[in-house]
This record gives structure tokens, sequence and C-alpha cells, in this order.
């Protein structure tokens, strides 16, 4: 009952003086933000303490490596002889066209027309 009557009293001072309900809605705006702020660093911590640690704790005991086969982003990998056929037999595809090398500037080798 008290929270109705405070919800209505809310109400109208805010239809009465609209300069309440602004500053009110500032107000709520901060806390809210808090609130949030609060409640996702908790929530984080949380998780990271019952789920993160724990999982990471177990892998160390057991001497798991969960990355342990994955590849690195700098191994090279070579390719196979196809790729190298493909591309012999179409040698035009490696050639730069003469618009771009005439865009490039005039510092550039112009191909035989």
């Amino acid at each position: 009952m008290l929270l109705i009557a405070a919800a209505a009293s809310l109400l109208l001072l805010g239809l009465v003086a609209p300069q309440v309900g602004r500053a009110l809605e500032q107000v709520a705006k901060r806390a809210s933000h808090t609130f949030g702020r609060v409640l996702a660093a908790s929530l984080l911590g949380a998780l990271w303490l019952v789920v993160l640690v724990p999982v990471a704790t177990l892998n160390r005991a057991l001497g798991l490596d969960l990355l342990e086969g994955c590849h690195t982003a700098g191994e090279w990998r070579a390719r196979p002889d196809t790729a190298r056929a493909r591309s012999d037999r179409r040698p035009f595809g490696a050639e730069p066209s003469s618009v771009v090398w005439r865009l490039a500037g005039s510092h550039a080798p112009r191909s035989p027309s």
C-alpha cells in the first residue's frame, strides 16, 4: 500500500511540476547506471570465481593442455602443387593490367601495346 501511495504522489508531482519529474528521471538514470555497473562486476566476478578458476585449477592439476594440437597463427603450410600448376596455365591472371600500371604513375612500367 505504501508503494502505491509513493507512486501516486510522484505521478501527481510530475504532472504539477515537470522540473521535478526531470530531476527524478536524472536521479533514476544515475542510480540505474550505478546499479548496473555493480551488478555486472559482481556477476562477472562470481562467474570467474565459480567456473573459470576451478576449471583452470583442474586442468593444471591433471596436466591437460586444451590448446594442444591447435595450429599457431604463424605456422606455414605449403600449398599443394596443383595450385601452382593452375596459375601456370593462366599466366594472364598473374600480370597486372595496363590500367593499373597507368594509374600507378609515370614511373611504373607500361605494358606493350
